[in-house]
């Protein structure tokens, strides 16, 4: 969104304490549901700002120690949003073949895989040409992505039945298939061809930097009572060298601001070293220049209590910004809802046409 003309000044900026999630947190959601307030780019290049990712012998050993995880992770206030990887195991629908009734009815198998595959993929029956070099359009014969369910409507389709030459008949699809439903398998997630699940989340409230989420986890993960599952190990960097038993490593946010420092650490005392022999071949001493250098650890120790010190989660930065984005929103709103007739029709083409599309809708939003 750019900026354009002037903003008016008086505009003022939201509460502090106001955020998305604590009005989304009240609205009902299915058993299982993750509700998230995401921030797009640009950001740090992580999957969430506390992020823990958790490694151990097995499958099932993994998930029982994140879900343990999680719970520490949803018991303090400032840690929201708190999600994982695997989720919940979802339902799907296994179709296979019934060998008695497909000899009993006299049905080829690859006539049943035909019918199936004709029901729920797309075949392109033709093309229109468009001319003037550009690519044609292929036309397409399919079912909407709401009708690409296995019901009784489905189950009628007819079969032909000709086995044996000169046949002509036809069956039902139900009358040839075995019906089942079960649960799916759990997502496997890799992380540098490493299996391990994530518990993520984000902080918001009394604190909003991750170490503070992560010395408050630890503290409950030390006074969880982990039963006959064994405790994991608490690393900070690096993954496992081995994964005989669970480990947890703090990822996410943390790893950029563990990079970040330890990189800028070691710089940064090389140009301490070099600053040193500068003004020891300037002025020909050894302790003149750690006087002269005694400020810079004296800057540290104030930046430390200053951070100690100040709690203030908005900035006159961000202020400025919430003010700018309002004023200009309203008006790009109001062009939006105008479009609102013509998107909708721009939508009914494009699932007509069986091409890929992210549905949306027009916010309803009010300044705050």
């Amino acid at each position: 969104m750019g900026r354009r003309g002037r903003v008016d000044a008086s505009l003022r900026a939201p509460p502090a304490g106001l955020r998305p999630g604590e009005r989304l947190g009240a609205l009902p959601l299915p058993d299982g549901a993750s509700l998230k307030v995401v921030e797009p780019p640009p950001g740090p290049p992580v999957l969430s700002t506390l992020l823990a990712e958790i490694y151990g012998p097995d499958p099932e050993t993994r998930r029982a120690v994140a879900a343990k995880v999680r719970e520490s992770f949803e018991s303090v206030p400032f840690v929201v949003d708190v999600d994982d990887s695997y989720g919940r195991q979802a339902k799907r629908v296994r179709v296979g073949i019934d060998q008695d009734n497909l000899e009993y009815y006299k049905v080829e198998q690859s006539d049943v895989y035909d019918t199936i595959r004709a029901l729920y993929s797309a075949n392109t029956v033709g093309y229109s040409h468009r001319g003037g070099g550009r690519q044609p359009i292929p036309i397409v014969l399919a079912l909407s992505k709401g009708d690409k369910t296995l019901d009784e409507k489905t189950l009628t389709t007819p079969v032909p039945a000709n086995a044996l030459p000169g046949e002509r008949s036809v069956v039902e699809l139900g009358d040839v298939v075995k019906v089942a439903r079960e649960e799916a398998s759990y997502p496997i997630f890799r992380h540098n061809g490493r299996a391990a699940e994530m518990v993520m989340a984000e902080l918001a409230g009394e604190y909003e930097a991750p170490i503070y989420g992560m010395l408050a986890v630890s503290d409950l993960i030390d006074k969880t009572d982990w039963g006959d599952l064994p405790k994991p190990e608490v690393s900070l960097h690096g993954q496992p060298l081995s994964e005989k038993t669970p480990v947890l490593l703090w990822d996410g946010e943390w790893e950029i601001t563990y990079v970040t420092f330890r990189d800028m650490g070691a710089a940064f005392m090389v140009a301490i070293v070099g600053i040193y022999i500068l003004v020891v071949a300037q002025f020909g001493s050894f302790k003149l220049p750690l006087v002269i250098l005694t400020p810079i650890p004296l800057t540290l120790i104030g930046i430390v209590l200053g951070h100690w010190h100040a709690q203030a989660a908005v900035t006159d930065v961000h202020a400025k910004a919430y003010r700018i984005a309002a004023a200009e929103f309203e008006t790009a709103l109001a062009e939006l809802r105008d479009l609102e007739d013509e998107l909708v029709a721009f939508e009914r083409g494009v699932e007509r046409s069986l091409l890929p599309w992210t549905p949306g809708r027009i916010p309803d939003w009010r300044p705050e």
